[in-house]
């Protein structure tokens, strides 16, 4: 069962002991006066049951007397009536005598009411006191209690009487004790007891007040001040801590509280602190990181771009001179041409040799000026197929340049993927630019792969264009010297044009294969000229990419830093 409200606090229960304890003492006081106002009504009773057993004793010797014939029995009747008349104790107090029919035959009060029967007389309060004294004393004696005036005239007051019947003459003898004293004495005896009980009650209060003052009021001190502590005021000053009792050790407990709360934020503004300093520690290490990735990155990512942009600049310079060796291997089989048909005007001169020989000498000199001109073009194809090898050797030269960076690149993932382990959480953005600087490489490494590859294809057509051209140079040679031969026969002019029409035969065949020579070449500069076109592709796509392994790093190093 809970609690009520007011005895929840440290006040309440102590202020319950002293009413309880006047509670209690009230209790003790109404008994005493109960039993104070019991114990003089007992006495009373006693008082008058002494009173009537000595009077019983008297008649009671008188009957024997008589009895015994020592006296006659109205003598000793009357002597017995004279003796209830005069009797008296306790000043006032006397006795009565009745029959068993209730008519009183001698009374202490007033002989008025002798020889009168009252047995339906009541009193005050309409008790039958009479009656009940006949029955009480047929019964051997007992109490009966009623209002009777203490002398004519006067107000009713409590009574109590005893009555007892005589043996021989069956006299029921009754004498009474009114009890206006002892409700007198009860009421002293009640407001002594109250008075005792009140300034006894006023003095518990008083002193329960004053040590509920002297717990409560330290008690709420030190609730101030651990409220003041609880808001942060460690500088608050702790009252009662040189006392010797419980609040005297609550107040030293209350100031280690303060202590140990002063020491808590202490050690938690240097935790503070420090956690602030391995931050900054941690950002510089970052920082420092960063710098050597950016130093270390940066100059492999402008490696790359840099090859990027030579490669583009040599698949450009390589592109043009195919385009020109196009140009030129296209003149070389116009010029081819042309003499396949002077080859055929000199085989139709040699049939009319007979008609013109000044004919003949025109078209070999034509001739001789036209050999010397593809002599000239297949010197400069030459010459051009020679630069577009340089040009394709030079793309390989950077072609491994690229595979080199692009291995140093993947390296530096690799060891930027352990720095971003040890760094553990700070370092998973670190890690995830570090795989994606390893991919962006193994990209390269690949597209490195495939430009060697389309390299080695150039070098392998330059070599089969240049292998062609000289072999061109050395038909349109011997051209030159069967124009040679030709002429030289023309100056004759005795030699058998037989072998004039052998040697244009010759010349015919040269002819058919300087131009199927010239058209390989123009072919093998056309795929030189598409190869060209890849690597410059290729090398685009590596500049993309080193832009984007440029822009991943800048992202990353600002997300460090």
């Amino acid at each position: 069962m809970p609690l009520p409200q007011a005895l929840r606090g440290i006040s309440g229960r102590i202020l319950l002991i002293p009413t309880l304890a006047i509670i209690a003492l009230a209790a003790l006081g109404a008994y005493t006066v109960v039993n104070a106002n019991r114990t003089i009504l007992e006495e009373r009773q006693a008082r008058a049951r002494i009173a009537t057993e000595g009077v019983v004793s008297i008649i009671e010797a008188l009957e024997k007397k008589a009895a015994a014939g020592e006296m006659a029995q109205d003598q000793a009747q009357l002597l017995a009536a004279d003796l209830v008349r005069g009797f008296r104790y306790d000043g006032s107090n006397y006795a009565v005598i009745h029959d068993l029919t209730g008519l009183t035959l001698a009374s202490g009060q007033s002989r008025a009411t002798e020889g009168k029967r009252n047995i339906d007389a009541t009193d005050a309060n309409g008790v039958h006191y009479a009656q009940d004294m006949l029955d009480r004393g047929r019964d051997g004696g007992g109490f009966s209690y009623y209002v009777w005036p203490p002398k004519p005239g006067a107000l009713p007051s409590r009574k109590v009487t005893y009555s007892k019947m005589t043996g021989a003459w069956q006299w029921v003898v009754s004498s009474g004790i009114y009890l206006d004293d002892v409700d007198a004495a009860a009421r002293d005896a009640a407001l002594r007891t109250g008075g005792t009980v009140a300034a006894l009650a006023l003095l518990t209060l008083g002193l329960a007040l004053w040590l509920s003052r002297g717990i409560t009021g330290p008690l709420l001190r030190l609730t101030g001040v651990t409220n003041r502590l609880a808001d942060g005021d460690l500088d608050v000053a702790v009252p009662g801590t040189g006392r010797k009792d419980e609040i005297g050790t609550l107040a030293q407990a209350v100031n280690v509280l303060r202590d140990r709360s002063a020491e808590a934020v202490s050690l938690r503004r240097r935790q503070e602190e420090m956690k602030a300093e391995a931050e900054r520690e941690r950002k510089a290490a970052l920082a420092r990181l960063a710098d050597e990735f950016e130093r270390g990155v940066k100059g492999v990512v402008d490696g790359i771009a840099t090859a990027a942009s030579q490669m583009t600049a040599s698949t450009d310079t390589a592109s043009t001179a195919a385009a020109q060796a196009e140009g030129q291997t296209t003149s070389a089989a116009a010029a081819a041409e042309q003499t396949s048909a002077n080859v055929a005007t000199v085989a139709a001169a040699t049939e009319e040799l007979s008609a013109s020989i000044s004919e003949i000498a025109r078209q070999i000199t034509q001739s001789s000026a036209i050999a010397a001109d593809a002599v000239n073009e297949v010197g400069r194809t030459s010459t051009a197929m020679g630069e577009l090898a340089d040009s394709a050797a030079r793309v390989g030269d950077i072609v491994a340049l690229i595979t080199g960076i692009a291995g140093q690149t993947n390296l530096l993932a690799l060891n930027a993927t352990i720095e971003a382990a040890r760094a553990g959480e700070a370092g998973k953005g670190f890690a995830v630019v570090a795989s994606e600087v390893k991919s962006l490489a193994t990209q390269t490494a690949r597209a490195t792969e495939e430009i060697q590859a389309k390299v080695a294809e150039i070098q392998g057509m330059t070599g089969a264009a240049v292998n062609a051209i000289a072999a061109i140079g050395q038909t349109v040679h011997r051209m030159n010297e069967i124009t040679s031969a030709i002429a030289a026969a023309v100056e004759e002019q005795g030699a058998a044009t037989a072998e004039i029409a052998g040697n244009v035969q010759q010349a015919a065949t040269g002819t058919r294969q300087v131009s199927g020579n010239v058209a390989a070449a123009r072919q093998a500069v056309a795929e030189t000229g598409a190869v060209a076109h890849t690597v410059h592709t290729a090398a685009g796509a590596l500049s993309v990419e080193a832009d984007r392994l440029r822009g991943q790093v800048h992202a990353f190093l600002s997300n460090i830093r």
